[in-house]
């Protein structure tokens, strides 16, 4: 005898827990005004497609496997999107067209390739990473580009900006622009074989770039009083790192180091002038750089 089907009651509305084992294939098509869909994946392979048209879109995934395929459509007025993964390989391709969207991404991996297309009137991109091995590719098409922080690139940095207004500036002329000029000057009689130091130590915190210093000698007494020679020193820790001579007479002499002096903090800087002659002179000493936190 023929084993009679027993019809299936059609239900519009489900509460419980669906347990299933083994391999499984289920499409799902959800018509509703408010829909929460919960997926907690455990899995060798693991393939999850995800079409949702929607107002309001709320969407927390975390997905545990070996092996991820997730292509994510999503056209929603708001969306908040959280996703975290953790798996060898991912591949995560993420197409999104929206008035408004709040993407935030953890991503911990040995290999990650992350391909992001945005085209928005206004894009704010923060992005924190800390890896062995980074490659990082930035293409901005803009009228403006503003870049705030501090932006430290070690090895080789390929940079091509296309823009209306750039401006660039090295080392020694931002810090001077952006308020760390620091310089020092004095002047007094130095007697015959006396030295006349300008010292300072650098603070804790601190490190100071030496970018020139100047010297120059004058009359003491009167005008039959000539200027006397002096030795010119630069000085990191006391001991001497340039040495220039003022000439007998009205003289001067300038240093200017392309590449500056450096004193870290605790270390004493300064210029020293020895007179070298016979007589009493009078001496003036500047040095000038910038002095930036370590």
């Amino acid at each position: 005898m023929a084993q009679q089907l027993q019809a299936v009651q059609d239900r519009p509305d489900h509460t419980g827990t669906i347990y299933i084992s083994g391999s499984v294939t289920i499409p799902i098509s959800i018509e509703a005004s408010v829909v929460t869909f919960n997926v907690n994946i455990v899995g060798s392979t693991a393939t999850l497609s995800v079409d949702i048209v929607a107002s309001s879109v709320t969407f927390n995934a975390v997905v545990t496997a070996s092996d991820i395929m997730m292509p994510v459509d999503i056209q929603a007025q708001y969306i908040t999107l959280d996703i975290n993964i953790a798996a060898s390989a991912v591949t995560l391709n993420v197409n999104i067209t929206a008035s408004a969207v709040t993407l935030n991404v953890a991503i911990q991996s040995s290999a990650v390739t992350l391909n992001v297309a945005i085209q928005s009137s206004a894009v704010t991109l923060n992005v924190n990473i800390s890896s062995s091995s980074v490659t990082l590719n930035v293409t901005v098409t803009n009228a403006t580009l503003n870049v705030t922080g501090s932006v430290t690139i070690s090895g080789t940095a390929n940079v091509t900006i296309t823009a209306q207004t750039v401006g660039i500036s090295v080392q020694g002329e931002w810090q001077v622009e952006a308020g760390h000029l620091h310089y020092n000057s004095t002047k007094q009689a130095i007697a015959s074989g006396a030295a006349y130091n300008l010292y300072e130590t650098i603070a804790a915190g601190k490190r100071y770039f030496c970018y020139g210093a100047s010297f120059g000698t004058l009359s003491y007494v009167s005008a039959d009083d000539d200027p006397q020679p002096c030795e010119c020193h630069v000085k990191v820790g006391g001991t001497a790192v340039a040495l220039s001579v003022v000439g007998e007479g009205n003289q001067s002499a300038i240093m200017s180091f392309s590449t500056p002096i450096r004193a870290d903090a605790g270390q004493t800087f300064g210029v020293a002038m020895v007179n070298t002659g016979t007589k009493s002179t009078y001496g003036a000493m500047t040095y000038w750089g910038y002095l930036t936190s370590v």
